[in-house]
């Protein structure tokens, strides 16, 4: 059987999209990357789905914490109320914020999506080296 080159190039390609994602093919990383954001999307939508939208972020925030100590900084007045005992029914809202380093990136996609933003915070990301994978 004879496959033209043309022919025998396309079905490569598509089997390499289909194999590693993207057109062209995405790198290691930006496949990772890819994983990573596909699971994170799956687990936030099922978190929501049990328990409701407000307790789904808190349970994401005490995860990152739980996972890298002192990423979650509560305000004055959560730490305040953490202290005390909560009224019987009532759920308290998160106020604090997540200290994320906003400074590296991975992959070219990365790059680009940072550069697209309209924030300085993500200046070093646009400019900044291009850190290896783990």
């Amino acid at each position: 059987m004879k496959i033209a080159k043309q022919r025998l190039t396309r079905i490569i390609r598509e089997e390499l999209v289909k194999e590693f994602g993207g057109d062209p093919p995405m790198n290691p990383a930006e496949m990772e990357e890819h994983e990573i954001s596909h699971a994170a999307e799956s687990l936030a939508r099922q978190l929501e789905r049990e328990h409701g939208a407000a307790s789904a972020i808190k349970l994401l925030a005490y995860a990152l914490d739980t996972i890298q100590p002192g990423l979650y900084q509560p305000s004055d007045a959560e730490r305040e109320e953490f202290m005390q005992e909560p009224a019987a029914g009532t759920s308290k809202g998160l106020a604090g914020k997540i200290d994320f380093d906003l400074s590296e990136v991975y992959s070219e996609k990365q790059r680009k999506w940072a550069c697209a933003q309209d924030d300085p915070k993500f200046d070093e990301m646009c400019s900044g080296p291009m850190k290896k994978a783990k």
